[in-house]
């Protein structure tokens, strides 16, 4: 993955930010890292979300034939 270069024009938009009081600074870099943790999280719930709906779409799977099979002979 290619890293981009930070432009002139994002980078006059964050010094204003930086430049001010420390805890507008604290409040933004605080900011910067909740979207990080996010991410991380989220990136770690996907393999455990995935299973889950297979464990999911197989077990419907299962009550579906049962449901049918139970159908078939009560008919």
């Amino acid at each position: 993955m290619r890293t981009r270069k930070p432009s002139a024009r994002r980078l006059a938009e964050v010094r204003p930010i930086l430049c001010s009081s420390p805890s507008t600074t604290w409040k933004f870099f605080s900011g910067i890292a909740h979207l990080l943790e996010m991410r991380r999280l989220h990136i770690q719930l996907d393999p455990q979300r995935a299973t889950l709906e297979d464990a999911l779409r197989a077990r419907s799977l299962e009550l579906r034939e049962a449901h049918l099979h139970l159908e078939n002979v009560r008919a």
